[in-house]
């Protein structure tokens, strides 16, 4: 038999999957999991987008990167901060994520504590917000404040 570690026995489903699982069927209209509709993808545009990565940068564009993410992505966003919002930052500054979870949970990483309270300014998305303390955290009853409790 598999002995598995204690957080390992703490691990349970995503409650983000189990909406992904519902929405795998054709017949439902999900708005739970921010999901975009499928129709409203730019498919053309995305499309003579990578044929243009794939014809300058060829391989590489396929390749792994660093955990920052690619680097002329990175240095595009730096210019375009400094230019648009008037900010000082360079490349090193600037983290590509996979997506928002990947950013909250970093952030939660970053600057939380034990006791930290989070307030969040408008309907927050409480799936998605308990990445800031990947699942550590309380939800009070107006649902918009978040109390960390456990230590990362």
């Amino acid at each position: 038999m598999v002995k598995f570690s204690e957080e390992a026995k703490s691990l349970h489903a995503s409650d983000i999957r189990e909406i992904l699982k519902v929405t795998e069927n054709p017949e439902i209209i999900s708005f739970a999991g921010g999901l975009p509709a499928p129709e409203l993808f730019p498919i053309d545009e995305m499309m003579k987008v990578d044929v243009e990565i794939l014809k300058k940068e060829g391989r590489q564009a396929v390749q792994y990167s660093t955990t920052e993410g690619y680097v002329p992505l990175r240095k595009q966003i730096a210019k375009r901060m400094k230019t648009s919002f008037h900010t000082d930052c360079t490349y090193e500054d600037i983290i590509i994520t996979a997506g928002s979870q990947q950013g909250l949970s970093l952030l939660g990483q970053l600057f939380l504590n034990e006791g930290d309270i989070v307030l969040v300014v408008g309907d927050g998305d409480e799936m998605k917000l308990k990445k800031l303390g990947k699942h550590r955290l309380l939800v009070n009853g107006a649902g918009r404040v978040f109390v960390f409790k456990a230590p990362l």
